[in-house]
C-alpha cells in the first residue's frame, strides 16, 4: 500500500472504531472524496455516485478502502453493506 497515503485515513480508523462515524457518508466529513477517488483510481463523478449509493462499490474497492483506512476489511464491508441495506429499505417503503 502507498506509504504516502493521506494521514486522515488513520483518524478515520479510530473514529469508526469509537463509533463517532456511524454512516459511510460521514467518512467524507473527515476526508475529501477527491482524495479517496484518487486513491481508489476512480473519477470524482463516480465517487460522488458511490457515496450517494454505496451499493455501486465493487467489492475490491471496499477492500481497498479498508486497507487505506487500516481497518479490518470484513468489518468495513459490513459497515458499508449496512448502509446499502438501509437505503434499499428506505426506497422500498
Amino acid at each position: 500500500m502507498n506509504s504516502n497515503k493521506d494521514p486522515r485515513y488513520l483518524s478515520l480508523k479510530y473514529l469508526i472504531k469509537k463509533g463517532d462515524i456511524t454512516t459511510f457518508k460521514e467518512i467524507f466529513d473527515h476526508i475529501p472524496y477527491t482524495v479517496v477517488a484518487h486513491d481508489l483510481h476512480t473519477n470524482n463523478n463516480r465517487m460522488k455516485k458511490m457515496i450517494a449509493n454505496p451499493g455501486l462499490f465493487h467489492l475490491g474497492e471496499v477492500y481497498q478502502m479498508a486497507e487505506l483506512i487500516g481497518y479490518d476489511p470484513k468489518k468495513f464491508a459490513l459497515f458499508v453493506f449496512k448502509e446499502v441495506d438501509e437505503l434499499r429499505k428506505a426506497n422500498q417503503g
